[in-house]
């Protein structure tokens, strides 16, 4: 998310959720949920990134791909 876009949500313990709970907030349209889950997998999607190479992309736009296959 970036640094101009604000959400609010309830006091919600993301952390102690599991995938299936946070993709049924997500589903109410809860961005701090949506957030938390890409930023859950975020790490994984690095390491998984730096296995591969395409001839004129960025290690950014591996990144990207990733994150949205995620979601």
């Amino acid at each position: 998310m970036g640094k101009t876009d604000v959400y609010y949500s309830s006091n919600a313990n993301y952390n102690d959720m599991s995938d299936e709970d946070l993709i049924t907030l997500i589903k109410s349209d809860d961005k701090c949920a949506l957030e938390h889950l890409i930023n859950r997998y975020k790490s994984l999607v690095n390491m998984k990134v730096g296995r591969y190479y395409i001839i004129g992309a960025e290690r950014e736009d591996i990144e990207q791909e990733g994150l949205i296959r995620i979601i």
